[in-house]
């Protein structure tokens, strides 16, 4: 899935730079799940701190049409919080 820039920077708005990852390194630990057997594919994650980014996070992503894959601490077991392979 490819994001415009204008979109991206909007997100990055929302959650500053440090709660905006987007090296793939970053990313990796977020597109498995705990046992490493599930593999999915991310353009972004997006780590807000407060309930308020994470209520305009959702409304953003709702306008745009843009998929969200919750994610709490990623230590299940059954792959369930992996995103999707094709992002």
């Amino acid at each position: 899935m490819n994001i415009a820039n204008a979109l991206l920077d909007r997100l990055r708005a929302i959650v500053g730079t440090e709660g905006f990852l987007d090296r793939a390194d970053d990313m990796a630990p977020y597109a498995s799940d705990h046992r490493k057997l599930y593999r999915g594919a991310t353009p972004i994650v997006l780590r807000p701190a407060t309930t308020q980014q994470v209520a305009e996070l959702l409304a953003l992503c709702y306008a745009e049409n843009i998929a969200v894959v919750p994610s709490g601490g990623n230590t299940g077991y059954c792959g369930g919080a992996t995103p999707s392979a094709d992002g």
